[in-house]
Order: C-alpha cells, then sequence, then structure tokens
C-alpha cells in the first residue's frame, strides 16, 4: 500500500510538465537511494527535525542534502546546476506534504554560464578525432551539431529524424547546404527560436544516418536524431558523462569544458560578424527581455536588410572547422575567373586609352 506522503508526491507531480516531472522523480529517488530511504521515510526524518528540542536536530534532512550535492559534483564530475536539482527534487517533495528545507542551511552550489569555458576550434577538431573510437558516426554528428546550431544540449537532442529531413535546404554560392530548421521554443524556457546547422552538421548527420541505415535500422519521422546503443533517445546525462570522460583524458582541453561549451563557441564566434539579437534567435533566447509574438526574425532588418538565414550563411565561416577540398577548389575556380575577367579588363583598358590617344591626335592635327 502506498504511504500517504507518496500519493501526496504523485498527486502534485500531475500538474507538471513530463520533463519537470521526469526530473523531480530522478532526482529524488537518487537521494533516496544514496541514504537509503524511502518516502515515508524523509517525510518522517522531517517531521521529526521540526518536533526537535536541539536546534541542531532540526537540520538531518538539510545535512543529507548537503551530502548529496557534495557527492554529485565532486565524486560523480556533475554540473553545479545538475547537483541543484536533487536539493529542488526534495523540497518539492517536502512542500507536497507541507513543509519545505531551511534553504539557509543547504549549500545551493553556484554556478554561471561563465564558468564555462569556451571551447576553441582545435579542441573541437581533437575531440572529433578522440571520437573515433566511441560512437564516431554519432557523436561527430552530435559535436557538429552542437557547434553549428548554438542550441542547448537538451535542445538538441530532443530532435527527430523527421525534423531533420524537413528542413528547408538553402545553398550559399558554392552550392554548399544549409538547414533552416522550424521555429521551435526551448525546452527550459519555452522562447521561440529558429535553429540552422551549416554545411559540417550535416554531413557528420548525413554520415550518420547513412550508418545507421546501413546498420539494418529503419528511421521513421518520429524517430530519434541521436540515439544510444540500444536504440533509445540519448539522454543529456549519457553523453554528458561520455564529454567528462573525453576531457580527461584529451591534453589540450581543459577543464569546465563541457556540453555548454559548444554553445558558448557559436556564441562568442559569431558576435564579431552577426548582430546579438540574431544570435539570440538562433539560440532560442529571449531578446531584451522581449518574446513578443509579433517579432518575427525573419522579418525584421537587423544590422542589414538580409533575413535571418542569409545572415547565418553570411558569417557561417566564422564557426567553421574546414575548408573542405572539393569547395576550395571550387572556390579557387572562382577566384582564378575572376582574375581572368580583371586581366581582360585590363587588355580593354589599354585598348581603350590607346584609342583615346589616338583622337587626340587626330584632334591636335585638326587643330594646326
Amino acid at each position: 500500500m502506498k504511504s500517504r506522503s507518496l500519493t501526496e508526491w504523485e498527486d502534485s507531480l500531475s500538474t507538471l510538465k513530463e520533463n519537470t516531472r521526469l526530473n523531480y522523480v530522478r532526482y529524488l529517488n537518487r537521494f533516496m537511494n544514496e541514504h537509503n530511504l524511502q518516502h515515508d521515510e524523509v517525510f518522517r526524518l522531517k517531521l521529526d527535525s521540526m518536533k526537535a528540542d536541539d536546534p541542531r536536530d532540526n537540520i538531518v534532512i538539510e545535512k543529507m542534502v548537503n551530502t548529496s550535492i557534495h557527492t554529485a559534483i565532486n565524486v560523480h564530475g556533475n554540473a553545479p546546476s545538475t547537483a541543484k536539482l536533487i536539493a529542488i527534487s526534495v523540497n518539492e517533495f517536502l512542500k507536497a506534504n507541507g513543509m519545505r528545507l531551511n534553504w539557509n542551511v543547504v549549500k545551493v552550489p553556484k554556478y554561471t554560464a561563465q564558468g564555462v569555458r569556451v571551447i576553441t576550434r582545435e579542441q573541437i577538431i581533437e575531440l572529433l578525432n578522440y571520437s573515433i573510437c566511441n560512437y564516431p558516426f554519432r557523436n561527430r554528428a552530435l559535436f557538429l551539431f552542437l557547434k553549428d546550431s548554438g542550441l542547448a544540449i537538451s535542445d538538441a537532442l530532443a530532435y527527430n529524424y523527421g525534423e531533420y529531413k524537413k528542413g528547408i535546404i538553402h545553398l550559399n554560392d558554392i552550392n554548399e547546404k544549409f538547414i533552416e530548421f522550424a521555429s521551435v521554443h526551448r525546452i527550459k524556457t519555452g522562447v521561440l527560436g529558429y535553429p540552422h546547422i551549416g554545411p559540417e552538421a550535416i554531413t557528420g548527420l548525413d554520415n550518420y544516418v547513412e550508418k545507421r541505415i546501413s546498420d539494418g535500422e529503419t528511421l521513421v519521422d518520429s524517430s530519434p536524431l541521436f540515439v544510444n546503443s540500444f536504440g533509445n533517445r540519448l539522454t543529456r546525462d549519457s553523453i554528458g558523462a561520455y564529454m567528462r570522460r573525453a576531457v580527461r583524458n584529451i591534453p589540450s582541453i581543459k577543464r569546465r569544458v563541457s556540453l555548454h561549451s559548444f554553445r558558448k563557441f557559436h556564441e562568442t564566434y559569431l558576435e564579431p560578424v552577426m548582430s546579438k539579437n540574431c544570435i539570440m534567435k538562433l539560440q532560442l533566447k529571449m531578446i531584451h527581455n522581449s518574446d513578443s509574438p509579433y517579432s518575427n526574425p525573419q522579418d525584421l532588418p537587423y544590422e542589414d536588410p538580409e533575413n535571418l538565414t542569409t545572415t547565418y550563411i553570411r558569417c557561417y565561416d566564422s564557426i567553421r572547422l574546414f575548408i573542405n577540398t572539393a569547395d576550395f577548389v571550387k572556390l579557387k575556380s572562382r577566384m582564378d575567373f575572376r582574375d581572368s575577367e580583371i586581366d581582360e579588363l585590363k587588355k580593354k583598358n589599354v585598348e581603350l586609352y590607346k584609342m583615346l590617344d589616338a583622337l587626340i591626335d587626330l584632334q591636335e592635327k585638326a587643330l594646326k
């Protein structure tokens, strides 16, 4: 028979969004497993501590939460933002049962995006090379997708094959492919944005999709774009653990480089050539505290009259890792053609000057 504390907890969860509900359940269970507790035991510990005469006995649960946070960060290598979810989940359980954590006692880990390093081009390339022995097609595709899109990992992993297949294809002037995805709301905040990816991510994804199909997988529109070894949707924790392992094993990559570092790379390297508003719309971020439904970046004239897609294509070289050999040949061919055009113009200029000199001579003779 269910305890009343569990029933109250489940009732409170039923009103939440699915992702929020799953996170709360997961991190509360993690806390209980670590301390060998059941739901009703967590409830009783908190209730008894509130009745204790000795104030040191009033914070039993809070001390346990602090232990779990410390273990998450220093033993399991979790990010502070992840460790904080343990405290939030325990507090939500207690709130459902008429109590709360004492936040003055809980040591909430401090986390700022500034604490995460920007990954460099060279480090991304090393990470791609490291991935050759570890799900090479998937990890290369995912890292290039994160690099090109600037999306948060949760939003990237939420994509399905159908959304990739149905993306609008654009070409630049040397016929490289770019994909404009349908507008989407960020999972964490609900902010509307317009993700795009370029030729490097597309090449990685096409190779990954081709590998899955050649391995016998049947892909339908609802198939996750990124999957684990069992064919299920890849999770943030799974790829996060891989990323932390890679960072430890690649000497040139410093600590504090994480999956979020791709998002910072995207923003940092585009900032010199693209307006802040454009970057924020690409990354599903709110523009200057205004996310009005009347604001559509495809229609707004930013720093030039081009739309967001054209701006992304124009600025893509700022986040490009490689110069493809075939594209380099095309580019060189175009440059050679331009050179030949310039040579022709020079020849015509010489002829024009000769004709002008001849006319001047004729005019001078006529005046004599």
